[in-house]
């Protein structure tokens, strides 16, 4: 725990400690509030109970040494100290979500654009560009043949070079 303003029984933690290696946020911890220690100097039986929140303490009589503007004080501090915590983990939420989504939105309708604009380019196409589109260039027909003629011939060698290695393996079973 480290001594901060953050109000009685505050857990201080910050933005980049609820981020992944990826640097997105992880879920909130289950108890951003709890029990803290005693403070140097002061003995647990003099230290107000860290884990009683906001109602419990507006809840608890007023002892002799309090009156009622320190208590009001106490829970103006704790309650400021809380919303500013809110407020923060709200915004780094925000600053984290909305550009990817507004990325997401521009990405989504630049899709349907161009989707739109290449279908209403095609059907204004008359058949006879359509089937030139289409039709391969007879260089790039006759480099393909040229390199699947070489894909199997490169087979066949490692082929033959397996088949040689499992004989000579054979023989040296056979020679043992």
């Amino acid at each position: 725990m480290t001594s901060t303003r953050l109000g009685q029984g505050a857990k201080f933690f910050r933005a980049e400690e609820l981020r992944d290696s990826h640097g997105r946020l992880q879920p909130a911890p289950p108890v951003v509030l709890g029990p803290m220690g005693a403070g140097p100097g002061l003995q647990p039986a003099q230290q107000p109970n860290a884990a009683m929140r906001l109602a419990d303490l507006a809840k608890k009589p007023l002892t002799v040494q309090e009156t009622w503007e320190t208590r009001y004080e106490q829970l103006m501090e704790q309650f400021a100290s809380d919303m500013q915590m809110y407020i923060t983990m709200v915004c780094d939420t925000i600053v984290t979500t909305v550009p990817k989504s507004v990325v997401h939105c521009l990405v989504r309708k630049a899709e349907k654009n161009l989707l739109n604009h290449l279908f209403g380019h095609v059907h204004k196409m008359s058949e006879e560009e359509l089937k030139r589109m289409l039709t391969e260039d007879s260089s790039v027909t006759e480099k393909r043949a040229a390199v699947r003629l070489l894909y199997d011939k490169i087979k066949m060698a490692i082929d033959d070079v397996q088949y040689k290695q499992e004989k000579v393996k054979r023989k040296d079973h056979e020679g043992d």
